[in-house]
């Protein structure tokens, strides 16, 4: 990933930081806390909300073609 795209990349993580539940995420079968999203059209994340220690754990990125 290229300078610029990590910089759109990790702005897009930031949102998903703030607002977990949103930003065009979807569940990932039957977990409400386990999401999928697409940030910034830069990658494909999947990862896990865990709000008791307000933590997102990004399991797996995938960029984008």
């Amino acid at each position: 990933m290229g300078p610029e795209a990590r910089k759109v990349f990790d702005t897009g993580l930031l949102a998903i930081a703030r607002e977990p539940y949103g930003c065009g995420s979807a569940e990932v079968g039957e977990s409400h806390d386990r999401r999928e999203a697409t940030v910034a059209g830069v990658a494909f994340v999947r990862y896990e909300v865990s709000a008791s220690v307000v933590t997102v754990t990004v399991l797996r990125v995938v960029p984008a073609p």
